[in-house]
């Protein structure tokens, strides 16, 4: 009903100001949010007076009236309205005062079509309550990303957009970028379009690149990672041009897209240009580094975090990135993984000699030789690094291959690392020498040495570390071949520990040791259940510093534990119910995994 018209009427019984109080009441309330102007026709002042005399009750509950006007949406639209939804909304998001609505969370699919969702985003349109819209991972297409574009043409509480991985195209982006520019009072300041497609449309781009001059100011956030975007030069250039994105841009993400000459040069003139930039990803864009260089005039002083991983860059052009970086001086966070970077490059890059010294670094991926560790490690050892991620980095092992090993534990101990990385290295045996000198390291916090095929007598290693080290707090280890009986010195070891509080059960190895041997499944679930029980224990030992900076980790922790628990337990009974109906040669560890994770 667009409006109504009440005429005179002869003998009334009822009196009309009443009936229009309560019209306006009803409406009112059932779509709380809504601008005054154009709910009723007639005079401002006859307005005034029946919304004084109007006494509303709505208050915030259902999620600032969202519960009310949803059924209201529903009822028009002739549909039944989503029980669950509306409990999630009442039970779970109002009381818990959660102002993300995750479409997963309050509509649990795993694709979509627009009729799941209509009604909620038509309620959605003026909604005080939420103030992000997250989609991640949704499979919702262009018409169910334009109906939250539709959202984005009233709504002016919505501050975050994450539309990551849902599916749209040219056809959505159109709808977004029209439904900011007619919303003048929208407060949109993060947007993630990463995993959407641009097509490589040179009207899109320009649409684009037009509303983030003229209608997308505030932006403090912006990942178009992943975007099939081949010519970002007009991004760039219009994010350059805008002083407001100049001011207010902190993050951009440009990863995973096609770089050109020009475009790198553009690259390089908004890094001279901006005064509120801090972190810039780059990944896999295959950079012009003369180009960026080319065109920064002045030296950045904002970049803190830079990644410019994936960006395979041959020897002779190596001195370019580190003349690249000098003119980045405040960077403290680099991530270099696979860029080919060579062991000189590396030092040279971490001996920089004017600018801040580097905090977390990320030298994956690039096969290093053993001497060239070696060289590297005693650079760092100067460094005072807080992170060091070394993952996929020993594809060959040479002759000093112990001499490597023990220069990264030495640069672990004098560099005082909290947190260190050599995931999926294959190292076996030769990983120990890392795992003896944590025995009396007191600075190490995090450690992952996942996919290193360690065996039993890692796992060995690792339970004595446990009995002797106060530091660490978190340990990943899954992927190391450990069985049974490494699951069981891992439990002893713990029982002396009262410091780790997040250790993620290994599950690759449960499936593997349920697979192979069936008939240990049982003591497989005890020990794994007791290993997680210890650690939910550890947690909340009062007698020790919380690892984490606040008790809401903590909690994170716990629940995390719990639910590795719950995984066990769902991966005991997968195992049981899949040997007595399939030969044991069929089954699938990835398919039993998944089942863990997703129990039917």
């Amino acid at each position: 009903m667009r409006s109504a018209t009440f005429h005179p009427i002869s003998y009334a019984t009822y009196d009309v100001d009443r009936i229009a109080s309560y019209i306006y009441k009803q409406f009112t309330e059932i779509f709380y949010g809504m601008p005054q102007n154009g709910k009723f026709l007639g005079s401002e002042e006859r307005t005034k007076e029946i919304a004084a005399r109007t006494n509303l009750e709505v208050g915030h509950a259902g999620c600032a009236g969202l519960v009310r006007t949803y059924i209201a949406v529903c009822d028009w639209m002739v549909s039944v309205p989503n029980d669950a939804l509306i409990w999630d909304l009442d039970s779970y998001f109002y009381p818990n005062n959660l102002k993300t609505f995750n479409v997963y969370d309050i509509i649990h699919k795993d694709k979509y079509t627009p009729e799941d969702f209509k009604a909620i985003m038509y309620a959605m349109k003026h909604n005080t309550w939420f103030n992000i819209i997250d989609t991640k991972g949704c499979q919702m297409g262009n018409d169910g990303l334009a109906l939250i574009a539709d959202v984005m043409k009233t709504n002016v509480t919505i501050t975050t957009l994450d539309l990551k991985d849902t599916g749209g195209s040219t056809k959505a982006i159109q709808c977004l970028c029209e439904a900011v520019k007619e919303n003048s009072g929208h407060n949109l300041k993060v947007l993630n379009l990463s995993g959407n497609s641009f097509g490589g449309e040179s009207k899109l781009i320009t649409l684009f690149s037009n509303t983030l001059a003229d209608s997308l100011g505030k932006l403090t956030k912006l990942d178009i990672s992943n975007a099939k975007i081949t010519k970002p030069g007009p991004i760039l250039e219009a994010i350059g041009r805008t002083p407001a994105l100049v001011t207010n841009l902190e993050e951009l993400n440009i990863s995973q897209n096609s770089f050109r000459v020009e475009c790198s040069r553009l690259l390089g003139t908004f890094l001279t240009l901006t005064m509120a930039l801090k972190t810039l990803k780059a990944s896999g864009t295959s950079i012009s580094w003369q180009s960026v260089i080319e065109g920064m005039k002045a030296s950045n002083c904002t970049v803190i975090s830079l990644d410019i991983s994936n960006n395979v860059t041959k020897t002779k052009a190596q001195p370019e990135i580190i003349s690249f970086l000098e003119l980045l001086p405040k960077v403290e966070n680099l991530n270099l993984a696979n860029t080919q970077v060579s062991e000189t490059t590396v030092v040279a890059i971490l001996k920089r000699k004017n600018g801040q010294s580097f905090t977390e670094i990320d030298l994956s991926e690039n096969d290093f030789s053993d001497d060239a560790v070696i060289l590297i490690m005693k650079a760092i050892e100067e460094l005072k690094l807080k992170k060091l991620v070394f993952n996929k980095s020993f594809s060959r092992r040479g002759k000093t291959r112990a001499q490597a090993m023990q220069s990264i534990a030495q640069a672990i101990k004098i560099g005082g690392i909290t947190n260190f990385s050599i995931n999926n290295s294959k190292l076996k045996t030769d990983i120990f020498e890392i795992i003896f000198s944590l025995l009396s390291n007191t600075s190490l916090q995090v450690l992952d040495i996942s996919g290193n095929q360690g065996g039993d007598q890692l796992a060995s290693d690792i339970a004595k570390v446990l009995q002797h080290n106060k530091s660490l707090h978190t340990i990943f280890w899954d992927g190391n071949d450990i069985t049974l009986y490494g699951l069981k010195t891992i439990l002893l070891g713990l029982e002396r520990n009262h410091t780790v509080k997040y250790m993620p059960l290994p599950m690759s190895d449960i499936g593997t040791i349920l697979k192979t041997k069936p008939d240990e499944s049982e003591a497989v679930f005890e020990v794994t259940r007791e290993i997680q029980r210890r650690i939910y224990e550890s947690s909340f030992n009062p007698s020790s510093a919380l690892p984490s900076k606040s008790v809401e980790n903590v909690a994170r922790h716990a629940s995390q534990v719990e639910l590795d628990i719950q995984r066990a337990a769902a991966l005991f009974h997968t195992i049981s119910s899949t040997i007595t109906q399939h030969d044991l040669e069929r089954i699938s560890v990835d398919e039993i995994e998944e089942k863990a994770v997703h129990p039917p």
